[in-house]
Parts: structure tokens; C-alpha cells; sequence
């Protein structure tokens, strides 16, 4: 059975996921430290909570979950199989890069049998993060997805699938939750499945929006053609300091 996960995100600064190069990858957050059962085939959907709301300029309702991206999962590999596979080359970071190129998530390798960081990045070089990013050691890649950033509109709210959806989120706001294929509290049926799908296949696949926590590469992108059509409303962003941190 199709299953689609949901998680809180507190971060969005282009590690976690990392919408870059035309594939998005998610290597290092939670529904990887919790090693999430998804697989070919399901979907990932990072919603931002007040945590991260706070940090969208201009301000916005931090009561009201922001959807910040939707992958469906193609594949997933392990951390030293995906630094060791030329198709994800790109996604290794450069400490004195663009902002792209330093947020990228492939920094952890086999170094004398053991997975270690690689230190090209100063992202998650602390002890602590290092070894839930090892004992995770899962990277979900997915080439169809949906990237919103700092224009990530609110859940539908007249749509039942993202009534349950926020509904769900409220009550657990931390690790994961199947929305879709598992059990929670509010969890999907097939004509909220459906719905959801549908939802997708009207929005346009977008890959070049921009974080919420990126500084200098706002791209003067048409945000309402991702939109067109679609009855959400996009947030329109002004320019953020850019830090650390993952989901």
C-alpha cells in the first residue's frame, strides 16, 4: 500500500530537504534518524510548524502550517552509497561555495570502516547529530517533487485531506506521522488519497524557489505560475539571514 509520511519541520535552509540539481534529497532529519518506512513509490510531506514560521519575512500566522515540500520517493540508499554515486557528485557541499552549492547533504562516507562526517561542511559536525545521521543512514531521493521554501502556502483548509492533515500535525508535532497507510488519530482515507494526488497533478513541479532561512539568492521567479492552478495562495518573502540547521 501507497503510504504518505508527514513530519514538522523547525529549519529550512536548503540541507533538509535539498531541492537542488534537479532531484530532491532528504539525508539528514528526522524521517531519516527515525529511520521512516517508506519506500518506491510513497510520499514525503515537510510542513513547517510556529518554529519555522516564525523565521518567514514577512511575518506569518505561525498557527496556521506552511507546506514547504512534497517529494515522492523514487529510491532510498545509504549514506557511503550516496557519496560514492556519481549522480549525486553535486549534492556534496563546498565550504566557500554559493549558498547551493554549501547546503549540499552528502557529507558522510565509509573512512576505515567506520561512517564518518567528511568535514566539507560545518553542518551537523557535532557529536550528538553526527550519530543520529549514522544510525540512520537512509537518504529517500526523489526526482518528482514540489519545493515551496519561502513561499510555502498554508494546508488547504477546504480541501477534507488537509483538514485531517492539519488536524494530525497539531497532535503530533514531533517525529513522523502516516497520514496515509498507517495509523494515526486523522489518517486519510482513499477519497482523501485521491484528492491529495489530484492536488499535485495541478500544481506545477518547481525546483528553484528558495528556503525560508537562504539570504542572497531570491530569484525573481513568477511565484503564482507554481499556483496557477490551484486555489492556494503562495507567501511572497522578503530576503532572511541564512543559518544552519536542519529539521
Amino acid at each position: 500500500m501507497m503510504k504518505v509520511c508527514a513530519y514538522i519541520m523547525t529549519n529550512d535552509t536548503g540541507l533538509a530537504p535539498n531541492p537542488f540539481h534537479d532531484v530532491c534529497t532528504l539525508a539528514v532529519c528526522t524521517p531519516n534518524h527515525v529511520r521512516a518506512n517508506v519506500n518506491s513509490g510513497d510520499y514525503i510531506v515537510g510542513i513547517a510548524g510556529a518554529t519555522l514560521c516564525k523565521k518567514f519575512r514577512p511575518p506569518v500566522n505561525i498557527h496556521e502550517p506552511r507546506i514547504i515540500y512534497i517529494m515522492k520517493v523514487d529510491k532510498c540508499m545509504g549514506l557511503n552509497d550516496y557519496y560514492n554515486t556519481n549522480e549525486y557528485f553535486k549534492k556534496i557541499p563546498t565550504l566557500n561555495g554559493s549558498s547551493i552549492d554549501m547546503c549540499g547533504d552528502n557529507f558522510y562516507k565509509l573512512i576505515n570502516g567506520e561512517l564518518s562526517h567528511t568535514n566539507e561542511t560545518v553542518n551537523h559536525n557535532w557529536h550528538e547529530v553526527m550519530a543520529q545521521d549514522c544510525k540512520g543512514n537512509r537518504v529517500f531521493i526523489g526526482k518528482t517533487f514540489w519545493y515551496f521554501g519561502a513561499h510555502a502556502p498554508e494546508i488547504p483548509s477546504k480541501c477534507n485531506w488537509g483538514i485531517k492533515l492539519a488536524a494530525q500535525l497539531k497532535v503530533r508535532q514531533r517525529n513522523i506521522t502516516y497520514i496515509f497507510g498507517g495509523t494515526c488519530n486523522n489518517k486519510w482515507d482513499d477519497v482523501d488519497l485521491n484528492e491529495f494526488l489530484k492536488f499535485l497533478s495541478n500544481l506545477k513541479n518547481n525546483h528553484s524557489l528558495t528556503p525560508v532561512e537562504f539570504s542572497d539568492c531570491l530569484e525573481n521567479q513568477p511565484v503564482n505560475d507554481v499556483y496557477s492552478n490551484y486555489d492556494i495562495i503562495p507567501h511572497t518573502p522578503i530576503e532572511t539571514k541564512r543559518k544552519g540547521g536542519c529539521s
